[in-house]
């Protein structure tokens, strides 16, 4: 149906939750599902790419990094007036590509190992089997993982969406809390 997978707070986009179409937006297709598993804003994860040596990576640059100690790639330094990192138990690191699209880095677990087949679609957008949810690795330039993706982003966004970023702070993203044991 056409007025599927639309953007936008309009009254022809944006339907009340209990109403014959806003239904369709429940994860069981009825008035008792969970709504809003699509759109919301990108979230940080702690997915870091680590530089070709191994050592962390802090971000693009003075202006745009995680806060952590590590290496900066816009020009090859070490950021050290940052904190250092968690217990790496607490974060995922992921070897170092060029490429958005080198895939084999994936984690299982992480629900990047569990997504695939990966193809580009009509619209140009990386996306992944699961749901036409965008699927982008971190890069050289973005080595930083968010998750979700905004609702600017259409169908390539919901709850199986990843992709790359600078770490720099964005005020459109936001983060979860997990209590990890």
């Amino acid at each position: 149906d056409e007025t599927c997978n639309q953007t936008g707070n309009t009254e022809n986009v944006t339907k009340p939750y209990n109403t014959n179409i806003g239904y369709l937006a429940s994860t069981t297709g009825n008035i008792s599902g969970i709504y809003d598993m699509s759109g919301g804003a990108h979230e940080f994860v702690m997915g870091i790419m680590l530089d070709e040596a191994g050592k962390i990576i802090s971000g693009y640059s003075e202006e745009n990094n995680s806060g952590f100690n590590g290496k900066l790639i816009e020009n090859d330094s070490d950021f050290t007036e940052g904190i250092d990192l968690p217990n790496s138990k607490y974060y995922d690191n992921y070897a170092f590509a060029n490429n958005y699209s080198v895939f084999h880095r994936r984690i299982l677990g992480d629900a990047t190992g569990e997504l695939g087949p990966f193809r580009i679609n009509e619209n140009n957008r990386q996306i992944s089997s699961w749901y036409q949810n965008e699927a982008w690795m971190p890069s050289k330039r973005y080595p930083y993982f968010v998750r979700g993706y905004n609702s600017a982003s259409g169908i390539g966004s919901g709850i199986f969406a990843f992709s790359w970023y600078d770490g720099g702070i964005n005020t459109s993203s936001s983060y979860r809390i997990v209590l990890a044991l």
